[in-house]
């Protein structure tokens, strides 16, 4: 991955560097395993009703145009999740968080450790998982804004989330290690998580670290 340059002030380093897994937010987005089972479950019963009631060319017919119509949905889906991989970058310095975003309108928001309440983990199986950011009281961002780099269901209090890292703990460390001396406190020990029960099930963690 070439580096994203950015205009850094003067005595501010960049740590760390990443982007999303194109596959995960194929799975966390659009749930396409759900979708996936979803035609299947429709092809099957097309099928069999047919069967029974004596139309089975038919429905064989009405069963391939609706796998074909499906395909041309998945494969929209791929693109997109390819596009909002691709579009985004996250990035860590030693004084912010700054995450590149968005499709056809670029956009970018930089998080202060200042207004960084707290960090955690959310594993997604093996080294796979997100960062979740939670700010301090009276700092806020948009969820419709920042979509899908936020986290799940935070309507209220959007919190803003690095999401689908192939090697979470990794960005996790460099996270801790950099609210740590931004807090001027001892770095907290980032556990290496083990693999999840099912690949889709996704699990929260304790704090990486909090800016005093």
């Amino acid at each position: 991955m070439k580096p994203l340059e950015l205009p850094l002030p003067e005595g501010e380093r960049m740590l760390w560097q990443g982007k999303p897994r194109p596959t995960a937010f194929l799975k966390q987005i659009f749930h396409v395993q759900m979708v996936v089972g979803y035609v299947g479950l429709l092809l099957g019963w097309c099928l069999v009703s047919g069967a029974q009631s004596g139309h089975l060319a038919e429905a064989a017919m009405a069963a391939l145009r609706f796998t074909g119509l499906s395909a041309v949905a998945l494969a929209l889906f791929a693109a997109l999740a390819w596009g909002l991989a691709w579009s985004a970058t996250y990035t860590i310095t030693t004084a912010r968080v700054v995450m590149v975003y968005g499709l056809a309108l670029p956009k970018s928001i930089s998080i202060p450790f200042a207004s960084v309440d707290g960090a955690a983990m959310r594993e997604t199986g093996g080294t796979a998982g997100d960062l979740v950011l939670e700010l301090r009281k009276g700092q806020s961002v948009s969820y419709l804004l920042m979509w899908p780099h936020v986290r799940p269901g935070s309507f209220l209090r959007a919190q803003p989330m690095l999401r689908a890292l192939a090697d979470m703990p990794a960005a996790a460390a460099v996270l801790s290690r950099a609210l740590a001396a931004s807090a001027g406190m001892a770095p907290v020990p980032v556990p290496v998580p083990v693999p999840a029960p099912r690949k889709d099930e996704a699990s929260d963690r304790g704090a990486l670290g909090v800016a005093a």
